[in-house]
């Protein structure tokens, strides 16, 4: 079984791998990011990953209350993803994001208060650094805001 972390803001669009306790960016040309079209990318995520009906589960963190996975994509009975990839994700969330997940992750505790709403200027989203690792980015952005 495979497990992604989406990050969908602004119509772009950018997939993480699980692997072990860490994530991999899927680079589509050598971009993380990319525009979202849903059938193109869905398109190239299915060849990337050489998908042949296995089962998947996702966490998607997106401003877009909307975001689907496609009907053809075979959805696990329970997420995989790792917790401490779960806990560092949603340590530092802007207020304009929905988390969801695909399957459901029925506790999930999202906490928004200690987050400011960051100014449109300030919107740095962890696909264009160039630490590949978006876990690495929130936990260095959680210690920072701590002080």
């Amino acid at each position: 079984m495979y497990s992604f972390v989406i990050y969908s803001f602004k119509e772009n669009i950018s997939i993480y791998q699980q692997i072990d306790e860490t994530l991999e960016p899927l680079k589509n040309r050598g971009e993380i990011e990319q525009k979202y079209d849903a059938d193109l990318f869905w398109g190239w995520l299915k060849k990337k990953i050489d998908y042949d009906d296995e089962e998947l589960s996702f966490l998607v963190v997106t401003d877009n209350k909307e975001f689907q996975i496609p009907d053809d994509i075979s959805i696990a009975d329970t997420n995989s993803l790792s917790q401490n990839i779960i806990n560092d994700l949603l340590l530092t969330l802007p207020t304009n994001s929905e988390v969801l997940t695909f399957p459901k992750i029925e506790e999930l505790e999202i906490d928004y208060r200690e987050v400011e709403e960051p100014k449109e200027e300030e919107i740095v989203l962890p696909l264009n650094t160039a630490n590949p690792s978006l876990a690495t980015f929130f936990r260095k952005k959680t210690n920072e805001m701590r002080g």
